[in-house]
């Protein structure tokens, strides 16, 4: 396996490799620092990947990153909230080249806007340089579920996410894989916070065929595995009963379903983004929660209209999270389905 793949592959186990300080707030305006990386970072990214190797045989190393939430008490798994919003200091150490990152939060599953040096979006996009510790404060003026009582918060990073596939070569490779953090509960003062609620959203129904096919495989004594039984969520868009690939071609406005199945029975907050920033796809609404059935699947209509396109690919995808009360001690994290890149056409 090279050791690019091997990176891409790394990021999940990286993300259990983060440190942790207090749960006092961070005070300092917006901002963000790098510097070189630290002895004690080289030492947990050795761990992870074969740097010695890599630079013997001089390979570059993609995605190789992790980062950690300094302002929380690891132990019990919790973030402070004060009482101008909520504030969030981020250390990400990077090995592999010069590459861009995105960071995307929610509470309780609801998309948060964060302020990053004076600029105000849902995913704040930065560039990190080659072999820097970065070091980033961020502002959030929280919007929380009114019907929830312990407040979960997740954040993401994203590899690449301006990345734009070309004419010849509409796919994505590893751009656009996520790396998160194990969900964290909001102590504080919570009352202060804007309150929002979600609506329920989507269809449950037998599994069809063309998505029972795509999962199964036949064994030689007659018998059938299901990825379906084994998998915790599976995710997938499609049109006329076929699964979309990557690319897709449209006319005006674009329609599709978004298909959700698996082993587990969880209630799934899902949030469509297009171009980084929510997208109104669901009926009018950008996010909206859906229950996924063991056995069963969960349809949920989406459309684009075309004035919503811009020019060339744009880049879809949906963050799923999961809110149900019944497996929140399972520390469940957020998932981030493939993009999808949509090309209005003329």
């Amino acid at each position: 396996m090279s050791l690019n793949r091997l990176a891409a592959t790394g990021l999940f186990l990286a993300a259990l490799c983060f440190s942790a300080c207090g749960k006092e707030s961070a005070k300092e305006p917006a901002s963000s620092e790098a510097s070189p990386l630290t002895s004690e970072a080289r030492e947990e990214f050795n761990e992870i990947f074969d740097i010695t190797s890599a630079a013997e045989e001089n390979e570059e190393i993609l995605g190789a990153y992790f980062y950690g939430l300094t302002n929380s008490d690891e132990v019990k798994k919790e973030i402070g909230m004060s009482l101008d919003g909520l504030h969030l200091e981020i250390v990400h150490n990077n090995i592999g080249g010069k590459a861009g990152i995105g960071w995307l939060t929610f509470i309780d599953g609801i998309p948060q806007k964060l302020s990053l040096e004076g600029k105000e979006n849902y995913m704040s996009v930065m560039t990190v340089e080659k072999e820097t510790e970065t070091k980033i404060c961020m502002a959030i003026d929280p919007r929380i579920d009114a019907a929830k009582t312990i407040h979960r918060f997740d954040i993401a990073c994203i590899f690449e996410p301006g990345y734009t596939p070309e004419e010849d070569n509409p796919t994505y490779g590893v751009y656009g894989s996520e790396l998160p953090l194990l969900p964290y509960e909001i102590i504080g003062d919570c009352e202060i916070a804007k309150t929002t609620s979600v609506d329920t959203y989507g269809e449950t129904c037998e599994i069809p065929e063309f998505v029972l096919a795509r999962y199964s495989k036949q064994n030689r004594d007659g018998t059938t595995d299901s990825r379906i039984e084994k998998s915790d969520l599976i995710t997938e868009l499609s049109a006329k009963e076929e699964l979309l690939q990557e690319a897709i071609s449209c006319e005006g406005s674009f329609e599709a379903e978004l298909l959700l199945c698996g082993k587990m029975n969880e209630t799934y907050r899902i949030t469509a983004f297009l171009n980084n920033e929510p997208c109104e796809v669901f009926g009018g609404k950008s996010t909206v929660d859906a229950s996924v059935v063991s056995g069963k699947l969960t349809k949920l209509s989406i459309k684009i209209e075309g004035a919503d396109f811009s020019p060339g690919y744009n880049t879809l995808f949906f963050m799923l999270i999961p809110i149900s009360e019944e497996n929140r001690d399972m520390d469940l994290i957020l998932t981030k389905t493939k993009p999808y890149a949509v090309k209005k056409e003329k």
